[in-house]
């Protein structure tokens, strides 16, 4: 795991046996993240600045195997994981010879490769689906041909055996499990909640389940604070709360340049929009009714427009609205990829843009 340090991204990646009461660290894996343990043991996979690495568990040379993220080993010798252009590629674990293997359609943008099913040839994956919901679909791939197989929405899946895919429905949190048929290929009966309010978790092969909570993300007890230099927080509106949905950090607000308003994603039982604000107190007013999601929203350097990220073309793009809802919605950014965070730079003629791997600038 990920340890904490000052600062974050320079932590070391952690490693524990049961036997032992303290952690050590490993050197070399300084700025790692999403770690990956081989199946003999003996060798982790990690991810530093858009770069696959390989390191002995024990610790030793670091050796870089391919450009991407998300590793997952098939065995001792070979990884796949999510090439820089967003698709599975394989490689071995020497960095001999990457291979993309799977293909895009037209309703996704990104393939994560997440677990394979023992006893076959196929593996698990998640794809993103930019096509009006911004959510994820699990399917079934070949590791050698590619090809992929649409099983059911949602993310992170795990197979278990006798017959089961777990996994997570992010936008609700809730963790499920599907009966499976790994044979056929195809998902038999109706999920089971399994618990609420998870945010992550992983399953050992014994089938124990470890998993996170976080019992303030599941309904609209979240509140809007000031936080001044000394860290003392105040309540923007006392007594106002609301629901921004999963994966909030995404999501955001953002106080308009007169410091007059906020605009800030809302999720309702009719979706997850933008919504204004007023403050210091006041009821908030929809600005976008989309059926699907729209977030991250940013103010024009005028204040008179809000930005926001929207799939409601296709792709997940920047769009711009007025701030009274007044018109339609103008596309601003038009891109091939996927876009997870834009906003206009101070003069009014940039926009500075963050993809998977890189920041843009646009005018």
């Amino acid at each position: 795991y990920r340890a904490q340090g000052d600062p974050p991204w320079e932590a070391p990646l952690m490693v524990r046996e049961w036997s032992q009461l303290e952690a050590t660290p490993i050197p070399g894996t300084e700025g790692g993240t999403l770690p990956s343990i081989s199946p003999d043991g003996s060798q982790l996979a990690f991810v530093r600045r858009g770069e696959i690495h390989v390191i002995p568990v024990a610790g030793g040379t670091v050796t870089q195997v391919a450009q991407g993220s998300f590793p997952l080993w098939r065995s001792a010798d070979q990884l796949y994981g999510q090439g820089p252009d967003g698709l599975i590629v394989r490689t071995a674990a020497d960095g001999n010879s990457p291979q993309v293997i799977t293909t895009a359609d037209d309703d996704d943008r990104a393939h994560f490769p997440m677990d394979f099913i023992p006893g076959t040839s196929m593996g698990l994956m998640s794809a993103y689906m930019p096509d009006g919901t911004g959510l994820y679909e699990i399917r079934a791939f070949d590791p050698v041909s590619g090809e992929m197989t649409r099983l059911l929405p949602g993310d992170y899946p795990t197979y278990v055996a006798p017959g089961y895919i777990v996994y997570l429905l992010e936008d609700s949190r809730l963790l499920m499990a599907a009966p499976f048929d790994p044979e056929a290929l195809e998902v038999t009966g109706p999920s089971t909640v399994l618990f609420e309010n998870v945010i992550g978790y992983t399953l050992s092969d014994d089938g124990t389940l470890f998993y996170t909570t976080n019992e303030s993300s599941g309904g609209s007890d979240f509140e809007l604070v000031w936080v001044d230099r000394q860290g003392q927080a105040e309540p923007v509106d006392p007594g106002w709360t609301f629901d921004p949905g999963a994966n909030t950090v995404s999501r955001g607000w953002t106080v308009s340049p007169d410091g007059q308003r906020i605009a800030m994603m809302i999720r309702t039982d009719q979706g997850s929009d933008i919504w204004i604000k007023p403050l210091p107190s006041g009821p908030p007013s929809r600005l976008t009714l989309f059926n699907g999601v729209d977030r991250f929203p940013r103010w024009s350097p005028d204040g008179q427009h809000v930005t926001f990220l929207s799939s409601r073309g296709g792709d997940t793009d920047m769009w711009s609205l007025r701030m009274d809802g007044a018109g339609d919605a103008t596309l601003v950014l038009d891109t091939d990829g996927i876009v997870n965070e834009a906003f206009w730079g101070p003069s009014g003629e940039w926009v500075i843009f963050r993809g998977p791997r890189d920041i843009w600038g646009a005018r």
